[in-house]
């Protein structure tokens, strides 16, 4: 993408808008402009026009006089032509009091103007303009005569058509000019604004070391401040979360993270499955081997068994030495809790199966693991001291899971009844029933079963996510 285009699905760019706008402006300031001197210059050439033509009348009265009373029409039909041919007048009519037309020259209107209120404006079959006065002469305040003046008012159209294309010329040449200023403005104003939102964007895909680089001054330079603030601060928080994951459950670190999750001491009950995974003969084993090689052993098999918790939509809770705790449905409500967990110890073994025969033909110590699966009511929350807690759940429902483990064969899975019976399990998975046991902290021997295989359907889907599990891990995901 263009650093300097940015474009949203279905939206005009933001150069353009602003190129449109000034443009925009420009054009109809130029247009109200024009039309604004257009009028005013129409305005003043017709006061000039009726002006001139009033002057000329009553000066007309003046000089017909005297011939009109001495009734010489030779003279007045001289003032005439004289005033046709040297003041630039179309035309002039003498009207004696009789209504007579002494004298005429040049274009007059047809129609009687007398009884119109002048100057009236007409125009010939040929559609040129033309503006009459009308005047009467008067001698000792008797009526002697009529003086009709009629002079060119082509020179108004002419201005109001010079007036519309000079608009015109104006318009375009504004529209040129706008889209000059308006492209280095585009670049000048919203070339940091379209950089700052490609980074944000950046930013918002994961790229988190994506900074702002802008140099600006005034308001955008704070903008900019502040955005790389922001995103310094988001890294420290991604930083932090996936550190804080990395000790307590990502769904709990992202709870307390974002302040959603209780901090004070205490919990409430909810409905959830518990697995945990114990390596059988660990004790032994460990006797053998340095401390380095144990840690690394465990290293190694904890990282089978949370990436197959979290594939089956569980979570590591805690690691207890050689064992590992997984909640299902906890601290999110999940109604499939107790079938994911079921599920999840089924391939647990068969993952452990498969990293065991690829140990073994390397020459590494291969373990087994046994696994006990409950479900029921059970307390969530921060359990500990103030000073130092941890979200975690507690209560019958999870000792007796971590009883089953205990009792538990190597690569066994041991339930309850109440499990081996719920209808999902049932038909999901074959089970097998064990003879009643005696539970350390159970008063009553209590019948469990052995969790054998899954159906069909189960089965592929076992053999298909044993795959899924051994490339993340091989890849590091």
């Amino acid at each position: 993408m263009d650093e300097n285009t940015v474009r949203g699905t279905g939206s005009i760019p933001m150069a353009i808008k602003l190129s449109l706008l000034i443009v925009s402006i420009m054009v109809i300031a130029t247009a109200i402009q024009g039309l604004i001197i257009a009028s005013q210059q129409g305005e003043l050439l017709e006061h000039e026009i009726e002006k001139f033509g009033f002057a000329t009348s009553r000066l007309l009265v003046r000089q017909i006089k005297e011939p009109l009373l001495a009734k010489d029409d030779l003279a007045l039909e001289q003032i005439v032509q004289s005033s046709v041919r040297d003041n630039g007048v179309a035309g002039i009519t003498i009207t004696s009091i009789e209504g007579e037309k002494i004298a005429r020259s040049g274009f007059n209107p047809t129609f009687d103007v007398s009884a119109i209120e002048t100057p009236v404006a007409w125009a010939d079959l040929q559609q040129q303009q033309y503006i009459s006065f009308f005047e009467i002469a008067y001698s000792n305040d008797l009526k002697i005569g009529e003086v009709l003046v009629t002079i060119h008012a082509d020179s108004l159209d002419k201005v109001r058509s010079d007036a519309t294309r000079s608009i015109i010329y104006s318009t375009l040449i504004m529209i040129v000019i706008g889209v000059i200023i308006t492209a280095w403005i585009s670049r000048r104003v919203t070339g940091p604004i379209v950089r700052i939102i490609n980074i944000s964007r950046k930013i918002a895909s994961g790229d988190y070391q994506a900074r702002f680089n802008e140099k600006s001054s005034g308001e955008l330079a704070v903008l900019v401040q502040s955005l790389n603030a922001m995103t310094t601060q988001l890294l420290h928080k991604i930083h932090l979360e996936q550190t804080f994951s990395r000790y307590i459950s990502p769904k709990v670190a992202k709870a307390v993270l974002a302040g959603m999750a209780p901090q004070e001491l205490g919990g409430k009950e909810v409905n959830g499955s518990v697995l945990f995974a114990d390596i059988v003969g660990f004790t032994s084993i460990s006797e053998t081997m340095k401390a380095e090689k144990v840690s690394q052993l465990l290293n190694d098999y904890f990282t089978y068994i949370d990436q197959t918790a979290h594939h089956c939509d569980g979570h590591v809770d805690k690691y207890m030495g050689d064992c590992a705790m997984i909640l299902f449905g906890v601290p999110d409500p999940d109604s499939n809790h107790l079938s994911n967990a079921v599920y999840c110890a089924l391939l647990i073994h068969r993952v452990i199966e498969r990293v065991n025969r690829d140990r073994l033909e390397h020459g590494d110590v291969a373990v087994s693991f046994s696994a006990g699966v409950n479900a029921g009511p059970m307390l969530a929350g921060n359990m500990g001291s103030r000073s130092r807690m941890e979200y975690t759940v507690v209560g019958d429902t999870v000792n007796t899971a971590s009883r089953l483990a205990a009792i538990s064969g190597p690569g066994e899975i041991i339930v309850t009844e109440a499990v081996a019976k719920n209808i999902n399990i049932a038909r999901q998975f074959e089970t097998t029933e064990v003879n009643a046991v005696k539970l350390k902290g159970k008063k009553n021997p209590i019948t469990v079963y052995r969790i054998d295989r899954g159906n069909e359907e189960t089965e592929h889907k076992l053999d298909r996510d044993l795959g899924i599990i051994l490339s993340a891990v091989e890849s590091g995901e």
